[in-house]
């Protein structure tokens, strides 16, 4: 009986020791985006140039490869004047500031897509082992309905905390190409920013995404009217659009080209088999 229960004893105490262990929760999504993928986020300072005067300015960005390619609004980097017939603001002294760098890094301006709303940095000289960063050609498929997460970081002042931002997909576009429209919990976060799914996997990067010139001056109520019902005016484009413009910036950056080819974007007729056609860049 009594070798019996000193057995007995010792099962309980090795369950006992082990069940810490056992239950030890998996990191949630959240931990990962606030630990694992913060680390890529950084801040962009530059100055622009208007002719002869000069405006200093910063904008958050995400590293998207080892090498040091940072992904930043176009539009945030001053780069929307073009788009729309003004002079273009000429942007210097680009410097990427990661982790607890406050001086920053030499970088420069490798390419820029003004239709998507996007630009690519290169930091000059990139740090021995390479960078954390966001790999979006592993991203994931967003629908209308899921959850999804942005991380973002608060001003100097507060240390540059890192955030986290929940809302969901409130819709999902066609035309004038496949976007996702963030629900308005999202409108507050900024132009630039990784957006990621409930596996902590990145679904797109947020934009915004106008049309041309021409275009946006026939319609009544300008970007009033064509920004309807999306919060902030925050689009988020997919990831895989996100790859496939990163693909195109690089090839452009190596031709000595600033600007990419046109993103495809879907015809108005549709292919066999129902599904849409991709032509050039609208009008």
């Amino acid at each position: 009986m009594t070798s019996r229960l000193l057995v007995a004893l010792s099962l309980c105490a090795g369950l006992m020791a082990a069940a810490p262990a056992m239950s030890q929760p998996a990191p949630t999504a959240y931990e990962v985006l606030a630990t694992t993928h913060a680390k890529a986020m950084v801040n962009v300072k530059f100055t622009s140039k208007f002719g002869a005067e000069e405006e200093e300015g910063e904008v958050p960005g995400v590293i998207i490869d080892k090498g040091g390619l940072v992904l930043v609004s176009n539009d945030n980097l001053r780069g929307i004047n073009a788009r729309f017939g003004a002079p273009g603001a000429e942007s210097a002294n680009i410097k990427v500031l990661a982790g607890e760098d406050t001086e920053g890094v030499d970088a420069k301006v490798i390419a820029r897509d003004s239709e998507l709303g996007l630009a690519w940095v290169q930091i000059e000289k990139p740090a021995e082992g390479g960078y954390a960063f966001v790999d979006f050609d592993a991203g994931a498929e967003a629908r209308a309905g899921d959850r999804v997460m942005v991380i973002s970081q608060l001003s100097k002042f507060f240390d540059r905390a890192t955030v986290v931002t929940e809302g969901v997909v409130a819709g999902v576009t066609a035309r004038p190409r496949k976007t996702l429209i963030p629900s308005l919990e999202l409108a507050t976060t900024e132009w630039g920013v990784p957006v990621f799914d409930a596996n902590a996997k990145p679904v797109g990067l947020m934009t915004i995404i106008l049309p041309e010139k021409e275009e946006l001056e026939s319609m009544p109520g300008g970007p009033g009217e064509v920004l309807k019902g999306i919060p902030g005016g925050k689009i988020i484009l997919p990831a895989a659009e996100v790859a496939a413009a990163t693909k195109r910036a690089r090839e452009a950056a190596a031709s000595g080209q600033g600007e990419p080819a046109a993103a495809p974007v879907p015809s108005e007729t549709p292919a066999a088999g129902g599904a849409p056609a991709t032509g050039g860049s609208p009008k």
